[in-house]
């Protein structure tokens, strides 16, 4: 991800242009002292309170450029921690979407065993229906699979004594 590396040296560079700018301000801080302190030694008290004003004009200068650039400076972090802070949020979404993905594959993957299953068992039905397989036998409603049984004849006992009982009601009934 490019953009991630590009956010990341710029982000370093920020960090050291900020580095440098207080290294010049400390610097600079250093000069107005010790030129101050030697315009105190050489300039006369008469010409002291003009220099003065001027060290305080000249400080106040440079303390209003110094803050103008660490405003600048802060402006420009703000920027790449958004950036950073936009970088993050994607991540998480490209996460997010291949996570949704990955469960509605497995989903689809569950209903294709599912669907497989059941034409499995069908086609067994039919072709087994087809070929006079003994294993299935015909319920009057449709044709059911007798698996415990190596042959339907238990079945089909169950079957014809449900058939007596029911014709044995009828005639209760019609009686």
């Amino acid at each position: 991800m490019g953009f991630l590396d590009e956010s990341k040296k710029s982000n370093e560079e920020a960090k050291q242009s900020y580095e440098e700018m207080k290294g010049v301000y400390e610097a600079l801080r250093q000069d107005v002292n010790r030129l101050t302190a030697a315009v105190d030694k050489v300039a006369a008290p008469s010409f002291k309170r003009t220099i003065e004003s001027r060290d305080r004009d000249l400080l106040e200068d440079v303390t209003r450029q110094m803050r103008d650039i660490s405003e600048e400076l802060e402006r420009s972090t703000a920027g790449l921690n958004i950036v950073n802070r936009e970088n993050n949020r994607l991540v998480y979404i490209v996460f997010a979407v291949f996570v949704v993905v990955g469960l509605f594959c497995f989903y689809n993957m569950y209903q294709m065993r599912q669907e497989v299953k059941a034409t499995n068992e069908k086609y067994d039905l039919i072709t087994s229906i087809l070929s006079g397989d003994s294993h299935y036998w015909f319920n009057g409603e449709n044709y059911t699979i007798g698996r415990e049984s190596p042959t339907g004849e238990y079945f089909q006992k169950v079957y014809n004594d449900y058939q007596e009982k029911k014709q044995q009601q009828q005639q209760q009934k019609q009686n």
